[in-house]
């Protein structure tokens, strides 16, 4: 699934890719944009997430995907 996640500090593919880039650079909060997914855009879940969130939604099946 094509996946487009803008957030505060740049670009990602997937929230994967947030928890790692949030990991390394010791990042304890992001800010999501937008999402955009299958070329819909969905601005509802556009708010602040701290890592534990974005963990959680990974590790949610189905969530995503």
């Amino acid at each position: 699934m094509f996946m487009e996640i803008k957030t505060n500090i740049g670009t990602f593919g997937s929230f994967r890719d947030i928890e790692t880039c949030m990991r390394l650079e010791g990042l304890k909060n992001i800010e999501v944009i937008s999402i955009k997914a299958l070329m819909e855009t969905w601005e509802r879940l556009a708010g602040q997430y701290t890592y534990n969130e974005i963990k959680q939604i990974i590790d949610t099946k189905g969530v995503l995907e």
